[in-house]
C-alpha cells in the first residue's frame, strides 16, 4: 500500500506544478500586453537601463565591446549574451526567458518555505509570489530584477538545504549562485559573510577543522567567478576595482546628505536615479567614499537617520519607480 506521507508529496509536487504553470501563463500574457502598449520593453529610451542594458549585450555578442564593466556584468554580458546567441536579437526570447525564471522563482520560494515550515506553507508562499505585482511586472523589461530575485531564493533554497544535509557539494552550489548574484547586482555581498558562518555551523557539527574547511571553500568559491572580470576592469584601467567600476557613484547616490533613502522618491514616475547637488560636488573633488565617511564622523545622527530611513523602506508599501513605474506605461512608437 501507498503510504499517506507519499501521497501527501506526490500531491504536494502537482501542485506545485500546477501553480509553475498558472505563474507561467501568467507573466506570458503580461508580456504580451505589455509588449504591445508600453514602448520601453521593446525599444526602451536612450536614458533607461534597459538601452543600456541592450547595447551592451549586442556589443558583446557581435565582439565589439572594448571597454570597463562599469555595471554589475553579469545581466549584460552573461544572460542576455547567452539569449542572443541561442535564439538571436529578438525581444521574445529575453521576455519567455525571464518569465521561466521568474516562475521558477514562484517554485524555490515554496521549496524553501515547505522545508521551513511544512508543505502547506510552501504552497501559501507560492502562491503568494506567483501573483507579486512587482514579480509579475517587471519581468518584460530588459531588467535584472527577475534574475536578481531568482538568485536570492536559489541562495535561500541552497543555503537551507546545505544545513539540512551538511553537504560541501551544496555549499559549493551556494557559493556559485552567490557569486552570480554579486556579478548581477552587488547588494549581495551584505549576505555573504552570514551565509559563510552559516557553512561554518553546518560543518563544527562534526568537527572544528571541517566547519573551518566548509567556511573557507565557500568564501573562494564566491570570489573565483567574479576574477575574471575583475582582471578585465584592471587591464582596462591600471586599477583594480572589482568586477565593477561603479561602486563610488554607487556609494554616492545612496549616501550624501541630499539622497533619498530609496535613491528615488515614491510618485516621481519612470526616471532615472537622481544625482543630488552634494553628489555632483563630492564627484568633482575627491573619492565619495572618503567624503562619506567624512560627513558619517562630522555628522553622526544625520548619517544614522539615513541608514535607518533606508531600513524603514523594507515596510513601505509604495513603489521606488526607477526605469519604470508600475502604474505608467508609454503607448508612443
Amino acid at each position: 500500500m501507498i503510504k499517506l506521507k507519499n501521497i501527501r508529496y506526490i500531491k504536494f509536487r502537482w501542485t506545485m506544478l500546477i501553480i509553475f504553470v498558472i505563474s507561467f501563463i501568467l507573466r506570458i500574457s503580461i508580456c504580451y500586453e505589455l509588449q504591445k502598449n508600453d514602448i520601453q520593453v521593446s525599444n526602451p529610451s536612450a536614458a533607461t537601463d534597459m538601452a543600456t542594458y541592450m547595447e551592451l549585450s549586442r556589443k558583446i555578442t557581435d565582439g565589439k565591446f572594448d571597454q570597463e564593466f562599469y555595471y554589475q556584468p553579469f545581466y549584460y554580458a552573461i544572460f542576455l549574451p547567452s539569449i542572443i546567441f541561442l535564439f538571436g536579437k529578438g525581444i521574445w526570447p529575453v521576455l519567455i526567458v525571464q518569465s521561466l525564471i521568474s516562475s521558477l522563482t514562484v517554485i524555490f520560494t515554496g521549496l524553501s518555505a515547505a522545508m521551513l515550515g511544512g508543505k502547506k506553507t510552501g504552497i501559501i508562499a507560492s502562491l503568494l509570489t506567483a501573483f507579486s505585482s512587482s514579480l509579475c511586472l517587471y519581468v518584460p523589461y530588459h531588467l535584472i530584477a527577475s534574475l536578481q530575485a531568482f538568485w536570492f531564493i536559489l541562495i535561500i533554497y541552497t543555503t537551507i538545504l546545505a544545513l539540512k544535509r551538511k553537504s560541501l557539494l551544496i555549499w559549493i552550489i551556494c557559493g556559485t549562485i552567490c557569486s552570480f548574484a554579486i556579478l548581477t547586482r552587488g547588494n549581495i555581498w551584505f549576505f555573504t559573510p552570514g551565509i559563510a558562518i552559516f557553512a561554518f555551523i553546518s560543518g563544527i557539527k562534526k568537527n572544528l577543522s571541517r566547519g573551518l574547511i566548509f567556511s573557507i571553500i565557500f568564501t573562494i568559491i564566491v570570489i573565483i567567478p567574479q576574477l575574471p572580470f575583475a582582471y578585465w576592469n584592471y587591464l582596462k584601467t591600471s586599477k583594480f576595482k572589482g568586477a565593477s567600476t561603479a561602486a563610488e557613484a554607487v556609494l554616492g547616490l545612496g549616501n550624501t546628505p541630499e539622497a533619498p533613502p530609496g535613491g528615488r522618491n515614491p510618485g516621481f514616475g519612470p526616471g532615472p536615479m537622481e544625482y543630488p547637488e552634494t553628489y555632483m560636488e563630492w564627484a568633482s573633488q575627491q573619492k565619495i567614499s572618503e567624503r562619506i565617511i567624512e560627513w558619517a564622523f562630522s555628522e553622526p545622527l544625520a548619517f544614522l537617520e539615513l541608514q535607518f530611513r533606508k531600513l524603514l523602506l523594507f515596510w513601505d508599501y509604495r513603489e521606488i519607480p526607477n526605469n519604470i513605474a508600475l502604474n505608467i506605461t508609454d503607448k508612443n512608437r
